[in-house]
């Protein structure tokens, strides 16, 4: 059995890994058949963001694993069969199975470290995207954060409008899933440069797939859609010239 360590309070590290397991992790708990996991899902593009995941995890409670491959989707994904972590996420308020209702655990909610959970839900659960909006080209910064617990949306309201960020919800939308089912979808919406500014202020990310698209709309003034990591990389890194990729997204420079 693997001998873990069971962080013995909250701090910025724990409460960022609470985020990034309420929204992409996954707590599953059958005692009568002895099975105690926990384990993180990503996509294949978050390949570098899941070896940061890896380290955080390793940190915390001295696991080490390595992310793996499905072969089905090519998606990322690391387990960890451990009660005692099972057990203790637990005792956390977060819930084994169904994540429908799930909320960010009172013991981060009332710590000056919430901004943290903050980041790894929207890590995770988030996007940023640039819209046209008023000009030519893809300029005018969207942060989403989509959830089918409308608990945990509006907590996260409750949250950001006590730093003074302007935001709308949209709640109870019908959508399709991957299997053909209907679920309900509540979502969060935090637009404008001031808005994203002050996010990377307080909040930041830990994510490339975030931070690339910030650090080019920053330099240049705009974020072509649509672009690979790798691409953002070498945009950064000057080696690819932002605008073609601007031009065939029907932005006009």
């Amino acid at each position: 059995m693997k001998r873990i360590i069971i962080p013995k309070e909250m701090g910025p590290e724990l409460a960022e890994e609470i985020g990034i397991h309420i929204g992409d992790g996954s707590l599953l708990i059958r005692p009568e058949s002895g099975h105690y996991e926990y384990y993180v899902c990503l996509s294949i593009e978050e390949k570098d963001y899941m070896k940061y995941v890896c380290r955080i995890i390793h940190s915390l409670y001295s696991l080490k694993v390595k992310p793996k491959e499905r072969p089905l989707d090519g998606s990322l994904y690391t387990l960890f069969s451990s009660k005692q972590l099972a057990m203790y996420k637990l005792s956390l308020g977060l819930p084994s199975g169904d994540k429908g209702q799930i909320t960010i655990p009172k013991v981060v909610f009332d710590s000056k470290f919430v901004l943290d959970c903050i980041r790894g839900i929207f890590d995770t659960d988030g996007s940023l995207t640039f819209k046209k909006k008023y000009k030519d080209v893809h300029y005018y910064p969207v942060i989403h954060i989509a959830s089918i617990s409308k608990d945990l949306i509006l907590q996260m309201a409750d949250i950001l409008s006590k730093f003074r960020f302007t935001y709308y919800t949209y709640l109870d939308e019908k959508k399709g899933s991957s299997t053909g089912t209907i679920i309900i979808e509540h979502s969060l919406f935090i637009s404008g440069r001031k808005s994203l500014d002050l996010w990377m202020g307080l909040i930041g990310s830990s994510s490339p797939i975030h931070t690339s698209k910030y650090l080019i709309w920053k330099r240049f003034g705009f974020c072509p859609p649509k672009t690979t990591l790798s691409t953002r990389r070498s945009i950064l890194e000057g080696k690819v010239d932002p605008v073609i990729f601007e031009r065939d997204a029907g932005g006009e420079i």
